[in-house]
């Protein structure tokens, strides 16, 4: 059986989406007989907790490793699990704020001659991946710059979805004309505490049919959770 290295962060600040594409990432190669590994940033326990808890290993670094740390780390992880390629998400702030490092990075990676998929909205020559996935809006039609040897996916054809909602997308809803059932979810963290204000926001609508369902991602603080109890308490009696 073959096996996938993926290289992802999440945490509070960064959030959660990283890892969470990555997840259905590794559920759609298991169709293909394909095992996966995690290797994540020592950010939260939480993230950890939340790979294993959909079956699968993870190693982590330490959250303060250079670049240079990093990668050897995460090939030494490819070499020990003797995976046959990288999968690798990490466009976020950080690390593009701090480019030439990243793409020294993903360089000292490609060293260990494994196959590379990349999951980034960067585009750069020197990057030296095999794939490189942009998934969203509007990426198809941008005359990114290639250095000929990396094959883009580009636009929302290769958007990775989560196997829960392509189910859920299966199932036919009637739409009605007065709402009576609002979900409130922002993701897997909220750095700006917008669930707090959207819940409270709703708590004034005065409609006694109105049921709130409020989601609380993996990445919140733990004072997220009371406050929104509360406010669902106060509203629903």
């Amino acid at each position: 059986m073959k096996l996938a290295l993926f290289r992802a962060d999440g945490s509070h600040h960064l959030g959660m989406g990283h890892i969470m594409r990555c997840i259905a990432f590794a559920q759609y190669l298991e169709k293909l007989e394909v095992r996966s590994v995690f290797v994540v940033r020592d950010y939260e326990p939480k993230v950890t907790q939340l790979i294993q808890h959909h079956g699968y290993d993870v190693e982590a670094i330490p959250q303060d490793s250079s670049f240079a740390e990093d990668a050897s780390l995460t090939s030494k992880f490819a070499s020990q699990y003797g995976v046959n390629f990288i999968v690798t998400d990490l466009s976020h702030t950080d690390n593009i704020a701090n480019l030439n490092e990243y793409i020294k990075y993903f360089q000292v990676l490609k060293a260990t001659h494994k196959f590379m998929i990349t999951i980034d909205d960067f585009i750069k020559t020197d990057f030296p991946h095999d794939i490189q996935i942009i998934p969203y809006c509007g990426a198809e039609s941008i005359n990114y710059e290639s250095n000929g040897s990396t094959k883009l996916l580009l636009g929302p054809a290769y958007f990775i979805f989560r196997q829960e909602f392509v189910e859920a997308a299966k199932v036919r809803r009637e739409i009605r004309r007065d709402a009576q059932n609002i979900l409130v979810t922002l993701g897997g963290s909220d750095l700006l505490n917008l669930t707090i204000k959207v819940a409270r926001a709703l708590s004034k609508v005065d409609a006694t049919c109105l049921k709130l369902r409020i989601v609380i991602g993996p990445g919140f603080t733990t004072s997220v959770k009371p406050q929104v109890k509360k406010i669902l308490h106060d509203y629903h009696g």
